[in-house]
């Protein structure tokens, strides 16, 4: 919960930067089309990415304002607090677990990415995800 208040306390207070700017620029577009074609001409090579995509979604409810993009960012970095939380359980424990969420939660990388208006706290939440699918794709083999 104390993670949660860091993570989304006064976020749109500071203005974009370059890279923040950018990302509402991409998510602003009308189409989906029109997202691609974007980051396809500003990031060549890239072309898109499931960040663009999903902030563009997202930005069609919530809008483009620097709240709102960060929030963005905010719920995946909060969402890895629970999925190292769940990944650490399997692996060692409850009391571990909570131990382990609680220094994740307040990593200092991780409270400036949960603040960002970036794709990195979606990669760690996806790649905790990822983890914890293996983990218990470990335990219990299923199709």
């Amino acid at each position: 919960m104390f993670a949660a208040t860091i993570y989304f306390f006064q976020l749109g207070r500071a203005g974009f930067d370059d890279a923040e700017a950018y990302s509402a620029y991409i998510a602003s577009r009308k189409s989906l089309r029109a997202v691609f074609d974007a980051s396809l001409n500003l990031d060549p090579g890239k072309g898109g990415g499931l960040y663009v995509f999903a902030l563009h979604w997202y930005c069609g409810l919530f809008g483009t304002g620097e709240a709102a993009l960060r929030a963005f960012s905010a719920a995946f970095a909060l969402a890895s607090v629970l999925l190292v939380f769940a990944l650490a359980v399997e692996l060692f424990g409850a009391e571990t677990a909570l131990i382990a969420a609680a220094l994740w939660a307040f990593n200092p990388l991780l409270l400036i990415v949960a603040r960002w208006a970036r794709m990195y706290s979606l990669f760690i939440a996806l790649t905790l995800g990822s983890l914890l699918a293996m983990r218990k794709l470990q335990q219990t083999p299923a199709a």
